[in-house]
């Protein structure tokens, strides 16, 4: 039972419920529950990554620092003023620190079964993203670009190293799939449940990659 109610799991548990009240806050535009709920999503993600560290090597500093970026550019996207810049630097940031991570990790890897995909997947997301940019073509891909190898490499991880890499691996793919979401949102209009595709497989992508430790 005490492993039950370790601190881990009630740190975990209450990621869930708080990215539960994020999402629902985002679906009915409440406001003040988005300004609550998003950042003290990922505050609870930084807590249990935090916990679950046993030695501060360079990879859990990386994630830690990617972790903590990201939540900057949380509060960036949801501030009432249009910020979507900002917003993007800001996780541009976050995953040239997971894709440090990985090479500290794994080095870097290039398995062609696995890049081609998805490589496929990122060429599809500029052809339709980038002519609805506008001014924003340039920073969207290069944005587009290094989540392509972060994501990649983030698979590479888990094909030599399946039990420490699975959670790299889905944390990594689900983030590509939550800033796809988030960029047809942003370009091409919004979509219906666009709040429970987008922040439901963010919030599940940051907490995969801090149980990645």
């Amino acid at each position: 039972m005490s492993g039950f109610f370790s601190f881990e799991v009630i740190i975990a548990v209450l990621v869930g419920i708080s990215a539960i009240c994020c999402i629902v806050g985002q679906e009915r535009e409440n406001s003040p529950v988005v300004f609550l709920f998003k950042p003290l999503t990922m505050i609870f993600i930084l807590i249990y990554l935090f916990s679950s560290v046993s030695t501060w090597d360079s990879y859990a500093w990386l994630l830690f620092a990617g972790l903590f970026v990201s939540m900057v550019g949380d509060v960036f996207l949801m501030l009432p003023e249009d910020h979507f810049l900002q917003g993007l630097v800001s996780f541009l940031i976050a995953h040239l620190l997971y894709l440090g991570a990985f090479y500290v990790r794994g080095g870097f890897s290039a398995t062609v079964e696995l890049w081609i995909p998805l490589l496929m997947y990122t060429l599809a997301m500029l052809w339709m993203l980038l002519p609805r940019a506008g001014g924003l073509k340039i920073p969207v891909l290069i944005y587009v670009v290094v989540l392509f190898l972060m994501g990649w490499q983030a698979l590479e991880l888990w094909s030599f190293s399946a039990n420490k890499g699975i959670y790299t691996c889905v944390g990594g793919l689900l983030f590509m799939v939550s800033d796809s979401a988030l960029g047809w949102n942003r370009f091409r209009g919004p979509f219906p449940f666009s709040s429970l595709v987008v922040l439901g497989t963010y919030f599940p992508a940051q907490f995969f990659l801090a149980s990645s430790i």
